[in-house]
């Protein structure tokens, strides 16, 4: 059951979960920073979280929050409509209470920040953060980029280099692909090693991206969103000659009815979660062959809501006639007709309408379906033992008649 673990103030923007999901930060119109914690981090998943602290870190709305890597203490980058980028950390002075102050601000008149990621690498605390102004060589002068997303690659080791992914809603499409880039440590520089879009779709903007976490994968995931759904893509790790890691669509996910906002993938990298502008929130699950599905089978998408009604609707005239034609022969036993008659209402159960859910995403609904497809069997089953124990009992009756008739006619 569905329970409320905390009531955010009108107004709020923004927010994100640390890392141990026992604290949460939320951002507002007003340029405040809000921290909730719960009283009982143990238990935070049943505990109601309370606001402990509040700090205005600018004077336009936050937009987005994310929290630094753990190892580096109690902080926060926040982004603000404005453009500007600050880093807060929640420090002791003095033997004075917590309190959350600024530890840098980057703002800029000519440019806006627009996403923020953090990423660890095995020296340093690794930050990049992209701006809404690209200095170009070329006659299409200086393009602005609406939004941009960045992921970092989880560092599975400490031999591997860090990468990210990083991707443009601008009015330029050489900048709207995503591209992945690599530190070269070698040359202390970053290249381009992947472009992850297809040769009709490099032009398209891109509006997430997600970096999924790698466990035991000969590959890694990315998943891109874009006007034209959400394209999963699987990235080889063996570079070839000129230093670019084979590509690969793997799949492409449709559902979401406008623009996918923001996409997260599980600490397993078998789930991703996405939500968008519709206000839905849906999750994708990863099969063996590294394609990707809804957790719901019925769950409205381009694959189950063109078919599943109609094969639903058809399957059910067969077994209508079936009965039909059970009852008219007068041969099945009543107990095992009533069975058949009775697997209806489990068919009618576990069917999702429109307005409704299935019984199969909720535990006790879903028990209450196969009870009542347990109650079928055992009466299909009933019926037809009593049916097959009537022979036995007629000649167990006819056997003492025919020897009395026997008697009686010596």
């Amino acid at each position: 059951m569905a329970k409320s673990m905390a009531t955010l103030d009108s107004g709020t923007t923004c927010s994100s979960w640390n890392h141990s999901g026992h604290r949460l930060a939320a951002g507002s119109l007003d340029g405040i920073l809000s921290v909730y914690d719960s009283p009982v981090p143990s238990a935070s998943s049943s505990s109601s979280f309370t606001c402990t602290s509040k700090v205005r870190v600018s004077e336009s709305s936050v937009v987005k929050i994310v929290w630094l890597p753990s190892e580096y203490g109690d902080a926060v980058a926040c982004i603000c409509e404005d453009g500007s980028l600050s880093i807060w950390e929640e420090i002791s002075e003095d033997s004075h209470a917590l309190e959350w102050k600024p530890c840098k601000s980057i703002k800029n008149k000519s440019s806006q920040v627009l996403d923020v990621q953090f990423g660890v690498s095995r020296k340093s605390l690794k930050m990049a953060e992209f701006q809404n102004v690209i200095d170009s060589l070329s006659t299409l002068g200086k393009p602005s980029s609406l939004s941009a997303s960045v992921s970092w690659n989880p560092v599975r080791s400490e031999e591997q280099e860090p990468s990210f992914v990083i991707a443009f809603n601008s009015n330029s499409t050489h900048l709207n692909s995503s591209k992945i880039w690599e530190f070269d440590e070698a040359h202390n520089r970053w290249l381009a090693v992947a472009e992850l879009a297809l040769q009709d779709d490099k032009g398209d903007p891109v509006y997430a991206v997600s970096w999924s976490p790698n466990i035991g994968r000969p590959y890694e995931v990315v998943a891109v969103a874009t006007q034209k759904g959400i394209g999963i893509w699987h990235v080889g790790l063996a570079p070839d000659r000129e230093g670019r890691l084979p590509v690969k669509k793997a799949a492409s996910l449709s559902g979401h009815q406008g623009e996918v906002w923001q996409m997260e993938w599980d600490m397993s990298g078998m789930t991703l979660a996405s939500t968008g502008s519709d206000g839905m929130v849906k999750l994708w699950q990863s099969n063996l062959n590294g394609g990707m599905f809804p957790v719901d089978p019925w769950a409205p998408t381009i694959d189950s809501q063109s078919i599943a009604s109609q094969l639903f609707a058809v399957s059910l005239f067969p077994y209508i006639g079936f009965l039909y034609f059970l009852t008219k022969s007068k041969s099945a036993p009543k107990l095992t007709l009533f069975g058949f008659y009775f697997l209806l209402a489990f068919v009618g159960a576990t069917t999702k309408v429109h307005y409704g859910t299935s019984l199969s995403n909720v535990d006790w609904l879903h028990g209450g379906a196969e009870s009542l497809l347990a109650l079928t069997n055992l009466f299909i089953v009933l019926g037809l033992r009593q049916a097959l124990r009537k022979p036995e009992d007629n000649n167990d009756a006819e056997t003492p008649t025919t020897q009395e008739q026997e008697k009686s006619s010596v």
